[in-house]
């Protein structure tokens, strides 16, 4: 079942004589396609990109560093600062109670905040940001014979 990954790696670009350049990223020898820059800088220099993968990219990359997780809980789960980078946090804020704040990509909670909502800051129509899983579709073909 194809995923929806976070990965980090440096692009690879193409040029073409009849268009404008071109990139992809490559991980343990296998082309990513049509990944979408999340993060321009991972904190090392490194951009950080999400891509819908099928079953055989998915295990080839599984294992190397530059792989950050599939959906958003793994990316958590491996390198939360990158988590960070990639999210919108909405907590509840401390200082005063009823009321909710936005922390922006990349800044880090408050001691005492409670985070009421994390979206991510892009992601791909039909798949689940968090889990990385396909959503199936709702209303488009009948149930009825």
């Amino acid at each position: 079942m194809p995923k929806l990954v976070y990965v980090k790696s440096k692009p690879t670009t193409v040029e073409s004589i009849l268009g404008p350049p071109t990139a992809y990223v490559e991980i343990a020898g296998k082309r990513i396609d049509q990944p979408i820059c999340l993060a321009p800088d991972d904190g090392g220099g490194i951009p950080v990109w999400a891509a819908v993968v099928g079953d055989e990219v998915h295990a080839a990359i599984a294992a190397e560093p530059e792989f950050l997780g599939a959906g958003l809980a793994g990316v958590k789960a491996k390198n939360p600062d990158v988590y960070d980078l990639i999210t919108v946090q909405e907590v509840a804020d401390a200082k005063a109670p009823g009321r909710k704040r936005i922390i922006g990509l990349g800044e880090r909670i408050a001691v005492g905040d409670v985070v009421v909502e994390t979206r991510p800051a892009h992601t791909f129509g039909g798949w689940d940001p968090i889990t990385g899983d396909p959503v199936p579709a709702r209303g488009l073909v009948s149930e009825r014979i």
